[in-house]
């Protein structure tokens, strides 16, 4: 119920927030800013990737629902 998903929801916060902190350290022990921004740049198209994505298979699962009317 909700109590499990915001166990899971806060999981992923943390876990993600996690994960997020020490890639960006790698990139700037690795490559300055210029790597970290480029870090950032990649996650930012990796966000937008899956929402266009969802968008896309949304619609099409809409369109498979509504019967034609022509």
């Amino acid at each position: 119920g909700r109590a499990q998903a915001s166990a899971l929801y806060q999981s992923a916060y943390y876990l993600g927030s996690s994960a997020g902190g020490t890639l960006g350290a790698v990139a700037f022990h690795a490559g300055g800013w210029a790597a970290t921004v480029a870090l950032g740049l990649l996650a930012v198209l990796g966000v937008v990737s899956i929402t266009l994505y969802g968008t896309r298979v949304a619609r099409a699962e809409r369109r498979a629902l509504i019967p034609a009317t022509r």
